[in-house]
């Protein structure tokens, strides 16, 4: 595919060509070939499996270790077939003599931020006209950007708030009103979140409600905290929120609270869990389900792990996973009603690990994945999954062979075997966002991600292929 640049400052950080012979792969059917490019088979499912895998990230190319601890080389030969064939890859990898390849679509550039002292990325969502919307924070102000499927600019333009807020979450309504969440303080300098509704012109935003609320806080160090924002039907919004307290002036609590709205006012609060204070604080994660139901993230106590809580409605909890094996920091929903969760363990900070899991619907995990990952300069780890249950799971890290921040980026199988690893040579900044991750809405095979890259808002669309040499 060629790679095209779109609107102002477009550049092209990485322009990866085809090299050397292209080799043919038998596809028995599937389409299967190997050389510059997209693979028809990265999408054919795989057979499911339960347990747990370990990955190292420092290597790239095909891993071969399954989740249930097996060891395989590629799917299994029909025995009409001549012996002369290869053996196949699994799907969605790449052959064994093949290195996974990720070309630029496109890739597109804000132009610089002058006098700009805080910049860092804050969310991304795809409009219902499926126009891309990225926020951003530029020197204490919110900021939205609007770009289409290809890359070209639409708008970019500030968002104004009742308070000093940042952006934490974008979502839609049902009727396609632009719902943002923001967090910050008050005029008075109290912790305080916002959520507003706009209709999105075609060159604008035009508000239509506005509703904000104070958040308790104890202490500086562990402030009130705002996560996920989920759109439910009849109009109603989902919001999660941590505030912190003292029970009896003397233990420091997380109270975890789900906030309801309907037509633009709160309607009902409802405080899931209370935990200890004495894990280091996350935003609360959670998705919606089909039928209104919502998967809610819990944060543990420094002695207990994150778990999942269920819910079918409001205040009803249908089931709860139990302790997970690490945080987690991102949450997709994947088919039937399963979700997938991501996190990084940072108990020591010389060797943090990405801790994956799935949970099939109000159940306990059927795998857990952990990869080790370079340190230091890691971002909270971007996640999303298709609609087959494949997982991509993006995040900044700085290789120690470079010293130059690059994105991680791994894909798993619906069973959770590793099908790729791969570094992409994005300098990402380093902040609490560092990088967000979507598939196109066009190609499920295909992945758009987003950064602060030299203090420019940095937006690419890459395809997923094989190398050849």
């Amino acid at each position: 595919m060629i790679s095209v640049g779109m609107g102002p400052w477009t550049t092209m950080r990485d322009d990866p060509r085809c090299t050397g012979s292209r080799a043919l792969v038998v596809a028995l059917g599937l389409g299967l070939a190997s050389g510059c490019g997209s693979t028809t088979s990265l999408d054919v499912g795989a057979p499911p499996a339960t347990g747990t895998s370990t990955t190292d990230a420092s290597t790239t190319g095909t891993p071969t270790s399954s989740a249930d601890g097996t060891t395989t080389s590629g799917s299994d030969v029909p025995s009409d077939l001549p012996e002369a064939m290869p053996d196949l890859p699994p799907p969605g990898a790449c052959p064994a003599t093949c290195e996974v390849e990720l070309p630029l679509v496109w890739s597109w550039e804000d132009e610089p931020t002058d006098g700009t002292q805080e910049h860092r990325l804050s969310a991304m969502a795809w409009a219902p006209d499926d126009t891309l919307l990225v926020a951003d924070l530029r020197n204490g102000e919110p900021w939205l950007t609007r770009l289409t499927p290809d890359g070209g600019l639409v708008w970019s333009r500030p968002v104004y708030f009742g308070c000093d807020c940042e952006i934490i979450d974008l979502g839609f309504s049902t009727i396609g009103q632009l719902l943002v969440l923001g967090e910050g303080r008050s005029d008075w300098g109290a912790p305080w979140f916002e959520l507003a509704g706009y209709f999105l012109e075609r060159d604008d935003i035009d508000p239509v409600w506005s509703q904000g609320n104070p958040l308790y806080s104890s202490s500086p160090e562990r402030p009130a905290r705002m996560g996920s924002l989920m759109t439910l039907t009849n109009e109603s919004i989902a919001v999660l929120a941590v505030e912190t307290g003292l029970d009896g002036d003397v233990l420091e609590k997380d109270w975890f609270e789900v906030r309801y709205y309907s037509g633009g006012a709160p309607q009902d609060l409802w405080q899931l869990d209370t935990q200890l204070a004495t894990a280091p604080p996350r935003r609360p994660r959670g998705v919606l389900l089909p039928l209104d139901e919502l998967a809610i993230a819990v944060q543990g106590s420094a002695s207990s792990g994150d778990y999942v809580v269920w819910a079918r409605s409001q205040f009803d909890v249908a089931t709860v996973s139990g302790s997970l094996p690490g945080p987690v920091d991102a949450m997709a929903a994947g088919p039937e009603a399963s979700v997938v969760t991501a996190g990084i363990d940072r108990s020591r900070a010389d060797a943090p690990v990405l801790q994956l899991a799935s949970l099939p619907h109000e159940q306990p995990p059927a795998w857990v994945e952990t990869i080790d990952v370079p340190a230091p300069g890691l971002g909270a780890p971007a996640l999303v999954v298709d609609a087959a249950g494949t997982a991509y799971v993006a995040l900044r890290t700085v290789p120690e062979a470079s010293g130059d921040a690059a994105v991680l980026i791994v894909r798993l199988a619906p069973d959770g075997t590793p099908r790729w690893t791969t570094t992409l040579p994005l300098p990402a900044s380093d902040a609490p966002v560092s990088v967000a991750l979507s598939l196109a809405r066009d190609d499920d095979r295909e992945l758009v991600l987003a950064a602060i890259v030299d203090e420019r808002l940095h937006l690419e669309r890459r395809e997923q292929g094989c190398r050849c040499d």
